[in-house]
């Protein structure tokens, strides 16, 4: 499903599907418009594609609004269970690049950090605050630091961690996502052996607005939701096959092609035509959405049982 393919193979289809050797600068200029349009269509066509559904993720909720967008990273499936969570951004540098911290549920005393040790590409989970060079649990040396000394140019591998200390097996480090849409609210991780309470929510202008949190205790919650699009949308054409322009989801990929044909016979005044192509590519993304449901009916993410204990307040 997280297959990509090529946008050269994109646009060598398009323009066999017009039967030309070559389009002008201005028609590639056009088409490349309106195959994004087309990629937009097939990401908002559906919020279950698997590529953008990120389940049960923490994220930070304050004065009851979880943020679209939060700094912050994800520890998931690490043998020393306690250091499992989320990790929030702290307000100074520490060895002069960004670190993140896992707090108690007092949200002031630290557990675990997630640091740049200074050394080559390695970064560590230590015990304790960022600053306090506590014992290293697991290391990573495939990130890398921020070279100009600013902390937007610093990355961390989600994979490739390795045991210092800490139980194993290793754990993932996974980036927060930008939120697209809020799909479901929880407030301990769900989809476990255990039911979790689901909240009600709404989304405004700077979040989701979620109902009858305690603000003493729910400081954190757990979020199911479609991220943004990634890759972003086709930013060129990759008409040598230098393979450097945005790749396309294997999914998306007929789909855009066919409408993006039909496009350009509409452009070109053949309505006709555009339309039979129209229902051509109608049916690649039908094929697609019906795999996904039939996944995603099969397990519980999209499914929401109400009982009274996931609906009561408390």
């Amino acid at each position: 499903m997280n297959q990509l393919r090529k946008n050269y193979d994109l646009y060598v289809l398009i323009r066999a599907l017009s039967g030309v050797s070559t389009f002008l600068t201005n028609e590639n200029t056009k088409l490349l418009e309106l195959a994004n349009r087309r990629f937009y269509e097939s990401y908002q066509s559906t919020p279950m594609w698997p590529r953008y559904l990120l389940s049960a993720q923490p994220r930070t909720i304050t004065n009851q609004i979880v943020s679209f967008t939060q700094d912050g990273f994800h520890v998931l499936g690490a043998g020393t269970t306690a250091i499992n969570g989320l990790y929030i951004k702290n307000s100074s540098l520490t060895n002069s690049v960004v670190s993140y911290t896992k707090f108690d549920t007092d949200d002031t005393t630290a557990l675990y950090s997630l640091i740049y040790s200074g050394s080559a590409t390695t970064w560590n989970l230590i015990t304790g605050a960022a600053g306090d060079g506590g014992a290293t649990q697991y290391a990573n040396t495939t990130s890398t630091n921020s070279g100009s000394g600013v902390e937007e140019d610093a990355t961390i591998s989600e994979t490739g961690w390795t045991v210092s200390s800490g139980d194993s097996p290793a754990p993932s480090v996974r980036d927060l996502s930008d939120v697209q849409e809020f799909m479901r609210m929880h407030r301990a991780q769900p989809f476990l052996n255990n039911s979790s309470v689901e909240f009600d929510f709404f989304v405004q202008a700077d979040g989701a607005h979620v109902m009858n949190v305690s603000s003493d205790n729910d400081t954190s919650i757990f979020v199911t939701y479609k991220k943004q699009i990634t890759p972003s949308y086709l930013s060129s054409w990759d008409i040598d096959n230098s393979g450097s322009p945005t790749e396309v989801p294997n999914e998306f990929f007929h789909y855009i092609a066919h409408a993006t044909y039909a496009d350009f016979l509409r452009m070109d005044g053949q309505h006709d035509k555009a339309i039979l192509e129209e229902q051509t590519a109608d049916k690649y993304l039908a094929n697609e959405l019906e795999k996904t449901d039939q996944i995603m009916n099969n397990n519980t993410v999209k499914k929401r049982f109400h009982t009274y204990v996931s609906t009561q307040s408390r």
